[in-house]
């Protein structure tokens, strides 16, 4: 059985999302499979931590982001807080680039700035979602969805 790779970004900090932390236990549970989990929680996707993480991203089935679109500047060196459109969807965009096949979700919020990645990621309303579960066992090949489900989300 293969160990499928799930890459998690999200801004809340706290125990419930940590590394190997609750969601982890909570996904693998009730996926009934074993996940690579790697977890960017509390941090901003810019400069060496953005690198690190489009490096996580390269070789993942799933990738869940926050949708909080935050400022960021095209150069992922240094944040513009004054380009409300830099955002978590631009991120996921070079995802998509590096790795067209990986499904990703991104949390279900509100706002102008919080919809855009809803356009390229598949929006969820919470972490454990049936969605993502279902995938997760599409990318180990024990649903009947495999084929539908194998290529990422909403994308067209």
């Amino acid at each position: 059985m293969k160990k499928i790779k799930v890459v998690f970004h999200v801004m809340a900090t706290g125990s419930y999302y940590e590394t190997n932390g609750q969601l982890h236990h909570e996904l693998e549970t009730k996926a009934r499979v074993k996940i690579n989990f790697v977890s960017f929680s509390g941090m901003f996707l810019g400069g060496d931590t953005l690198k690190r993480f489009l490096l996580e991203c390269k070789d993942a089935e799933i990738v869940i982001v926050d949708a909080w679109n935050h400022p960021l500047n095209k150069n992922y060196d240094s944040y513009d807080w004054t380009d409300p459109e830099g955002s978590i969807a631009e991120i996921v965009k070079e995802v998509i680039k590096i790795n067209p096949l990986a499904k990703i979700f991104a949390d279900l919020m509100e706002g102008k700035h919080k919809v855009a990645v809803h356009e390229v990621a598949e929006p969820i309303k919470h972490w454990t979602d049936k969605e993502i579960i279902e995938a997760i066992k599409c990318a180990q090949g024990r649903s009947s969805n495999y084929l539908n489900n194998l290529k990422g989300g909403m994308r067209k």
